[in-house]
């Protein structure tokens, strides 16, 4: 079989490739550092570590007391900082805690609500909070500080320093609120889909949270339109109206408003509260939801004719700048873009050789998989597979408790099948009862095929559902588990996924092998185009000559749908394909160099170990593992 050939069959598998559907993991509250998702500034690129004071034998001549009292109050100032944004936060208190008072936060200081999006006075003393925490941090002398402190204060220098990068007075505005897929109109449907009603405040919350939203959507428009008069817009007019007219059409009749009413039902409350609480939410639903969505109709239609950018971030005047700092702080890294780039198409390049070589070692096998004789798992429900994934982890990851799990079906206003997402995650209370949960787009999927079992093993077990699990019973620091660095979270879960196709023992070496390399391989080429298109400013023909030069095979629909995700939802994809290729990084240099002394549990021990944080930390940890077991 010559490349050629090889190179004229791929076209068939990277064409099936192209509609698979990214993870739809709701980890939306990951940053919460003051209450806002970017705060730095480039001057704090490196932030200053006070070295430690050493005497003649090398170790630290601090006296006891004094390392004491600096490891006291360095964690006194990450509780403090961890606290303000949970306070500065309705959505991140709700997600993270069912009872926030017995955790210490002081919920008088929440304002439940969806909020306001941010003006030009809120960058502005955005920047002076963050300057103020920066001085405040660079007082700690890292070097006596635990082990564990080490790590947050590792994490929280990296954070502040993207963050800040991101703040930056040139970045405001950069921002897309009304760019679809992810829209406010439609995340508004999916953050209200998925929001638990858990006892009588939830219930009176909820009411408030529902009229709060026309206030949210004016702020929202208002920020539009200052985008587009700095010529900083970016979105579709037509999808963003014809989401916000979906809602509309369905109105009293939604979903989301009988599933909130049903979950008001199973409250320990007599009739008459819960009749109450449901006539309160039906009206604020009524009044105050539906016509925000008739708000940001009318919002597009007197925005159309105004500028739009069409292109990419590499339209905006500091737009690639802007796009590498992004980057950056989604691949959990400070690399540059240019180097991540580079990084990525190596490892193209090698991933697609190794497809080259299942091709030449299975031709038959192969063959039947082009021919679209697909391999089946046997499994016929999710439970199914996420029970022998849950017992098969156990011979190559370390033993957690927590591993209960609940599945249901995604709201159907959540369109996961337009959004090509098949299912997606929920992140867990730190005080609930661990119990895992699961959407699943309610569709229905072909569960017996091998998408489906990736899907649930990224989803699921040993993917998000075990992750979150061993994180919440082995990490104690609450913002360690709270910072959720997508690029490890993500890149974490690709490589369960792929490793899990060790787990079906009766499927031919050859389809586990190809869907593998496949998965790894298509991640990076999405993350490749989605840095082409928005660091170097690649337009729609060049994103199609560099699908087509690789194999890929595209009609002009699947040019523009790709083209206009990828420029409206800059490094989506990078998380995914840069952190999966990170940790397998990581587990080869591993392999080579422990040889026979290298287990996947050690391994996998080492890298969870950490916690969700930026890789240069959780190398260290894999280097430790490394040097111990030589």
């Amino acid at each position: 079989m010559n490349r050629n050939s090889f190179k004229k069959a791929l076209v068939l598998l990277l064409a099936v490739m192209m509609v698979m559907s990214l993870s739809g993991c709701f980890n939306t509250y990951s940053t919460i550092l003051d209450g806002s998702e970017y705060e730095m500034a480039s001057e704090y690129m490196i932030l200053d570590i006070k070295p430690a004071q050493t005497g003649e034998d090398g170790g630290t001549s601090a006296s006891p007391e004094e390392i004491a009292a600096e490891q006291k109050a360095f964690s006194e100032f990450i509780t403090s900082e961890f606290t303000e944004a949970i306070e500065g936060s309705y959505f991140a208190s709700h997600i993270y805690y069912i009872d926030p008072e017995a955790a210490g936060i002081d919920i008088s200081k929440i304002d439940v609500g969806f909020g306001l999006a941010p003006t030009k006075d809120d960058y502005i003393e955005s920047r002076k909070s963050f300057d103020e925490t920066a001085a405040e941090f660079s007082k700690f002398n890292r070097s006596l500080l635990t082990p564990e402190q080490q790590v947050e204060y590792d994490s929280f220098k990296w954070e502040l320093t993207i963050s800040r990068l991101l703040s930056d007075e040139k970045f405001d505005y950069y921002e897309q609120l009304f760019a679809p897929p992810n829209s406010l109109d439609a995340n508004l449907v999916s953050y209200l889909s998925n929001w638990d009603i858990r006892h009588e405040r939830d219930a009176q919350d909820m009411v408030l949270l529902l009229h709060s939203i026309p206030t949210y959507v004016e702020s929202a428009i208002e920020y539009a339109k200052k985008q587009q008069e700095l010529e900083l817009l970016m979105t579709d007019f037509d999808v963003v109206s014809e989401g916000a007219q979906d809602v509309l059409d369905i109105g009293m009749d939604s979903s989301v408003l009988s599933n909130m009413l049903e979950k008001v039902d199973e409250l320990d409350l007599d009739q008459t509260k819960k009749d109450k609480y449901k006539e309160e939410i039906t009206n604020a639903f009524r009044d105050s939801y539906l016509p925000s969505f008739q708000l940001i109709i009318d919002a597009m239609d007197d925005m159309r004719g105004g500028y739009n950018n069409q292109e990419s971030y590499t339209a905006f005047p500091n737009g690639r700048e802007y796009y590498a700092a992004l980057l950056m702080y989604n691949t959990g890294t400070f690399d540059s873009a240019d180097d991540i780039y580079d990084y990525l198409n190596a490892k193209s390049d090698l991933l697609l050789n190794e497809l080259f070589k299942v091709y030449t070692d299975y031709p038959t096998e192969v063959d039947k998989y082009y021919d679209g004789n697909m391999p089946t798992t046997g499994y016929t429900t999710y439970s199914e597979i996420l029970e022998a994934n849950k017992t098969a982890l156990l011979q190559d990851h370390p033993e957690v408790k927590g591993l209960e799990y609940h599945i249901e079906d995604a709201d159907p206003e959540e369109k996961l099948a337009e959004k090509n997402i098949a299912a997606y995650f929920l992140i867990p209370p730190l005080d609930g009862d661990r119990i895992q949960q699961m959407r699943v787009e309610p569709t229905g999927s072909d569960v017996e095929s091998l998408d489906t079992f990736m899907t649930v093993s990224h989803e699921g077990f040993p993917g998000h559902m075990y992750h979150y699990a061993y994180m919440y019973s082995n990490i104690e620091s609450a913002y360690t588990k709270t910072l959720g660095n997508d690029a490890f979270v993500e890149g974490y879960a690709v490589y369960a996924q792929i490793e899990a196709m060790d787990y079906l023992d009766d499927m031919h070496q050859a389809y586990k092998e190809l869907s593998k390399v496949s998965t790894g391989l298509s991640y990076a080429d999405y993350t490749l185009a989605d840095i082409g298109i928005n660091y170097y400013g690649w337009s729609k023909s060049e994103m199609r000559d560099f699908f087509t030069d690789i194999g890929y095979s595209l009609n002009e629909e699947d040019v523009t749908d790709i083209y206009d995700y990828l420029r409206c939802c800059p490094t989506t994809y990078a998380p995914y394909g840069y952190g999966y290729l990170r940790v397998t990084d990581m587990r080869d240099r591993a392999m080579k160099e422990l040889g026979d002394k290298f287990t996947k549990l050690d391994f996998n021990t080492a890298l969870l170990k950490p916690g969700p944080v930026p890789f240069f930390i959780i190398e260290n940890y894999v280097d430790k593992y490394i040097s111990d077991n030589k």
